[in-house]
């Protein structure tokens, strides 16, 4: 399926520019190289038309699109984004880094509302939960809380 292909490429190219960005790219790096590396975050949200890829790295060095070349090598460029996705944009966050993400568009002929799992309705009424007064399990659960 196209989207999943185009999924796999935008993750890798975003996760490849962030590492590039904050991270140490020799194969065997020393301790002393790595011990202070920054985290590099993922997230995929699904809605019913889209799928939206971000990744969050340290470094706060907003991408340029600029001419694509058959030598670039990967790394700051969002050609990538530019020619697989519907929408991109990146930003850079309140505790430092930038986030860029870029939107995949679902096709219609995907999904369509016979192939969505049904729904089914809760019984009416409900039954009320029973309330319990347990003064042990109110002990517990503060005893809980106090070692927290």
């Amino acid at each position: 399926m196209q989207l999943i292909e185009d999924a796999e490429l935008v993750v890798s190219e975003l996760v490849t520019n962030a590492v590039k960005a904050t991270g140490v790219m020799d194969d065997e790096p020393r301790w002393t190289q790595v011990h202070h590396l920054a985290l590099v975050r993922v997230r995929l949200v699904g809605t019913w038309t889209s799928v939206f890829i971000e990744v969050w790295d340290s470094d706060e060095t907003l991408p340029t699109v600029r001419q694509a070349t058959h030598d670039r090598g990967g790394g700051g460029d969002p050609f990538i984004l530019v020619a697989t996705c519907a929408r991109w944009n990146t930003f850079r966050t309140r505790g430092g880094g930038k986030v860029v993400w870029g939107e995949l568009s679902i096709p219609p002929e995907t999904l369509t509302p016979a192939e969505l799992p049904k729904r089914r309705p809760t019984p009416w009424p409900r039954r009320q939960p029973e309330a319990t007064q347990d003064p042990g399990l109110l002990h517990r659960v503060r005893r809980g809380l106090d070692e927290l």
